[in-house]
């Protein structure tokens, strides 16, 4: 029987703070986007608007603010709409505003699963660099 929308996207609204960010390479390896413990937030309001922020929990600093590439491997933000598609088991953030011009406008697919009786929400994310098969996001709601 499946689960009816309105039900599945109340299990996303709320607070969620990251645990854990791992992308897969091609060769098998792992490792952190942003360093090896990541600091991050992630909020889905019922009205249907998410945003989340994801950054390097020890930035350098002296970071010239004319490098996009430094500067995306020390933060990210984007924020938008979303919507679920349970039978999928997807969420998609419609982008509107990105600390990532690239990101602007796009629609971010996710993979969802629920863990710890909704207490643990793990996205999954097919990842576009080169080399690179998944990323994988895990948050624990707040």
């Amino acid at each position: 029987m499946n689960t009816p929308v309105n039900a599945v996207k109340e299990q996303f609204v709320g607070s969620w703070e990251l645990v854990a960010d791992a992308t897969l390479r091609r060769d098998g390896t792992s490792a952190g986007t942003y360093g090896d413990k990541p600091v991050g937030v992630l909020l889905y309001q019922p009205n249907g608007w998410m945003s989340v922020q994801v950054m390097r929990r020890n930035r350098r600093s002296g970071i010239s603010m004319n490098s996009i590439h430094t500067a995306r491997t020390e933060f990210m933000g984007y924020f938008g709409t979303f919507v679920v598609n349970a039978d999928a088991g997807t969420v998609t953030h419609f982008v509107i505003g990105s600390s990532f011009p690239a990101y602007v406008n796009t629609q971010q697919l996710r993979r969802y699963t629920f863990e710890d009786d909704g207490a643990t929400l793990i996205l999954e994310a097919d990842a576009s660099a080169e080399g690179h098969l998944k990323r994988t996001l895990t948050w624990r709601r707040a």
